[in-house]
């Protein structure tokens, strides 16, 4: 912007040529008082342009990286949290599974020792080998329920479990007395009597295991089989002490003529039907559940005849030693074919439980990832939207960020 021209001193304010210069002054002053106004901008680039411009635009992305950070960090102990309970739910359904099939196994062998211990024949051979056999695969089965003492999930089995795991081993010895009765004294009711105590310790370790697993989910399609898991757990307990407590009454001779069990004895048995009719009603209502659990209740009526031998020995006991065997026999197997299938739809169940649990934990699987996935997606497009506002910004001013 040129000099304002200076008035020439020898010109008098009325000359002429004192007006030109005045006017090229006034002119030249407003001119430059415009070009202050509209250089303002200019002036303010030059003194944003360089370092302190790219400190901006570092500082936005820093801003951008932490709050990305802090999200996805949220979003992974999420995640986690998510796999780690699902893992949890799986480990005891897994263990549920493992203690239900020894359940079984030892009832079953319990069973065929009732009916063997109950024959006034000597046992054959196929008959030692059968219950060697059956006696083999409870063992098996025991050995696995012993494993999970070291199996447990992340921080441990509950203190209810760990004693419920440290009791079922301290029935072994429990179990051979048991097998030696059967074989020695073929004693039905002492028989019946130990392998009770034995089936009474797993149900107590499930009954464990099952509460700790309804207290770790809320996932619907976990909590019904287990439900439907606890309440024919109920019904087979029920089945399995009516056998033991029918065959003690059936196989108990006569003192005097005419002796018979007193009522407050049967009515322990009586109260073993009536809680078995209890759980099957409760059934009803947990559906669905494998086809294996109507299977199992529907059996009851084959117990007519067997039962109604029992409540007559409050009115006398059988004084023929052969009709006792022949009746605790025949008991035994009625009651231990029911459990058969009782036990069977056990496994079934328990598979189901197994199969949720399976579910969940490949449900938190995708659910993690998917969450991972929601959040590496929003990062990529905040840096994005923020790289575009910084050119945006950048574009305005003439900066390079």
């Amino acid at each position: 912007m040129p000099p304002a021209e200076p008035v020439p001193p020898s010109a008098a304010p009325g000359d002429g040529r004192w007006r030109a210069a005045a006017r090229r002054s006034r002119m030249i002053t407003l001119s430059a008082r415009g070009n202050i106004v509209a250089g303002t901008v200019v002036t303010d680039v030059r003194a944003v342009r360089g370092p302190g411009a790219r400190r901006v635009s570092w500082g936005l992305y820093a801003l951008l990286v932490l709050v990305v950070a802090l999200g996805g960090a949220a979003a992974g102990a999420t995640a986690y949290d998510g796999i780690g309970s699902a893992g949890r739910v799986q480990t005891f359904a897994d263990a549920v599974a493992v203690v239900v099939a020894a359940d079984g196994a030892l009832r079953e062998e319990a069973g065929e020792a009732l009916v063997l211990a109950a024959s006034r024949t000597a046992a054959t051979p196929a008959d030692g080998a059968r219950l060697a056999a059956l006696a083999a695969a409870t063992d098996a089965r025991r050995s696995d329920v012993a494993r999970l003492a070291g199996a447990g999930p992340g921080g441990g089995w509950s203190a209810g479990v760990r004693e419920a795991l440290a009791g079922s081993a301290d029935l072994d010895g429990t179990l051979v007395t048991a097998r030696r009765e059967v074989v020695s004294s073929r004693s039905a009711s002492f028989a019946a009597n130990h392998y009770g105590q034995v089936v009474a310790g797993e149900r107590v370790l499930l009954d464990a295991l099952l509460r700790d697993l309804d207290d770790a989910t809320d996932d619907a399609d976990v909590v019904r089989p287990a439900r439907v898991l606890a309440t024919l757990r109920d019904l087979v307990a029920a089945a399995a002490q009516e056998r033991e407590t029918g065959s003690v009454l059936l196989s108990r001779p006569p003192v005097v003529a005419g002796d018979r069990v007193t009522e407050a004895g049967l009515a322990d048995y009586l109260d073993t039907v009536r809680r078995q009719d209890a759980a099957a009603a409760a059934l009803t209502g947990l559906r669905p559940y494998p086809a294996a659990v109507d299977a199992a209740t529907g059996t009851a009526g084959a117990l007519a005849e067997p039962r109604d031998a029992v409540r007559r020995t409050a009115v006398t006991l059988e004084p023929s030693p052969g009709t006792r065997s022949a009746n605790v026999q025949r008991f035994a197997e009625v009651t231990g074919q029911r459990l058969v299938a009782l036990d069977q739809a056990l496994a079934a169940v328990a598979g189901d439980l197994r199969a949720a649990a399976d579910e969940a934990v490949a449900q938190a699987v995708r659910r993690a990832g998917a969450i991972l996935a929601g959040t590496a997606a929003v990062a990529v497009t905040a840096a994005l939207v923020a790289r575009a506002v910084t050119r945006r910004r950048s574009g305005r001013s003439g900066v390079t960020p």
